[in-house]
């Protein structure tokens, strides 16, 4: 991977876990996101995966597929299968971010420990905008 392919693989990884804490609709944004990077990296180096993980989410994308073609279902006129699949294909990519992710122990410990510190950021300023509702938690704070 070169340095500039790094730099972006980085950015989408902090930016996934990031928008876990923002907001409800960026996860998916985020995905969408590292989705398009992957697929670039894979027509880059012409690397298809079939291995543990990666193998799990083909396989139930195909049951979706085949379930949509035994019996199709549609709500608003839009084939049921799109949703289940963008996931599926999705989560498959995330696999394939992840494993393309060549870096150390300390490298993997330091997005660890920046997504638990941002999840303690947010915890702390939910309990601080309701301390006036928790009544058995002013003590506390």
């Amino acid at each position: 991977m070169n340095i500039n392919d790094l730099k972006i693989y980085k950015f989408l990884l902090y930016f996934v876990y990031t928008s876990i804490f923002l907001a409800p609709f960026l996860p998916v944004i985020s995905l969408l996101g590292v989705d398009l990077f992957v697929v670039f990296l894979l027509f880059k180096r012409r690397y298809v995966s079939f291995k543990s993980p990666e193998l799990f989410f083909l396989g139930f994308a195909l049951i979706c597929v085949l379930s949509f073609l035994k019996t199709p279902s549609y709500i608003f006129n839009i084939p049921i299968l799109i949703f289940p699949l963008f996931f599926f294909l999705s989560y498959y990519f995330l696999t394939i971010f992840i494993r393309f992710f060549n870096s150390s122990y300390e490298d993997i410990k330091k997005v660890y420990v920046y997504f638990w510190l941002s999840g303690i950021y947010v915890f702390l300023i939910v309990i601080l905008q309701y301390k006036n509702n928790l009544k058995f938690l002013a003590p506390l704070l």
